[in-house]
């Protein structure tokens, strides 16, 4: 699950015995782990209940956490992971993403998956605006000192393309979660629906990214459609 930093993450584990039933544990560990950085210290549970293990977890930094609980007596183990975002800039607030969403898609809209699918949108537009070594850098429409009418119209497009497509695709709500983050085209759809680079070349310009996405024009020269066998070589049978 997501947190943003600041967050308070509550975790838990309940260790069960072989029916089943809560049992308290001989001992058991918490090991939260930051990718790419150190193990948090002073993570040691606390049990309100029979084999209940809790442990508010404040992290101080923005990451993925490995989330790792052990138990011995009855042994026992789970993993996890835990997404701390830091605080974003966004082009439109979740307020506006919501209502655009519910008049062009229809159905709820969870304020977790949206808030990931609204990240993916805004780095969709960021291919198409700027270059590679810009974005390598850093740059982003989210942190754009202004930003005009057709750059927001933009990112409400691709979410709304996001919303619709990462869903049928994937299987309905909470699905799309993961596939948004990454920027892809739209499908051609039924009566030669545009793709997302269409559309956006449309309101923004030529992409600037040289991965912007789209189709490749064909390169070089194609033979000639033919069929088999050569006419020329064809046959024909009389009547006897």
């Amino acid at each position: 699950m997501s947190y943003d930093l600041g967050d308070t993450v509550p975790l838990s584990v309940q260790v069960t015995d072989g029916a089943g039933s809560p049992t308290d544990a001989t001992s058991v560990t918490l090991t939260i782990t930051l990718r790419g950085g150190g193990a948090v210290a002073d993570t040691t549970p606390t049990s309100p209940t029979t084999g209940r293990y809790e442990f508010d977890f404040v992290p101080a930094q923005a990451g993925l956490y490995d989330v790792v609980w052990r138990s011995t007596g009855p042994a026992a183990a789970f993993d996890d992971v835990v997404d701390v975002r830091a605080t974003a800039r966004r082009v439109i607030s979740l307020a506006d993403a919501r209502d655009y969403l519910n008049k062009v898609a229809g159905g709820q809209v969870d304020e977790d998956e949206l808030r990931t699918m609204m990240a993916g949108a805004v780095e969709r537009v960021d291919r198409h605006l700027f270059t590679r070594a810009e974005r390598d850098a850093g740059r982003t429409l989210a942190s754009e000192p202004t930003v005009s009418e057709s750059q927001v119209l933009a990112v409400k497009m691709v979410l709304a393309e996001f919303w619709r497509t990462q869903r049928s695709r994937l299987g309905g709500r909470g699905a799309g979660m993961a596939a948004a983050a990454a920027a892809i085209d739209s499908d051609s759809g039924p009566a030669g629906t545009a793709t997302l680079t269409v559309r956006l070349t449309d309101l923004l310009g030529p992409p600037l990214g040289a991965d912007a996405g789209g189709v490749p024009q064909p390169a070089g020269s194609f033979p000639p459609a033919c069929g088999w066998p050569d006419p020329a070589d064809q046959v024909t049978w009389g009547r006897w």
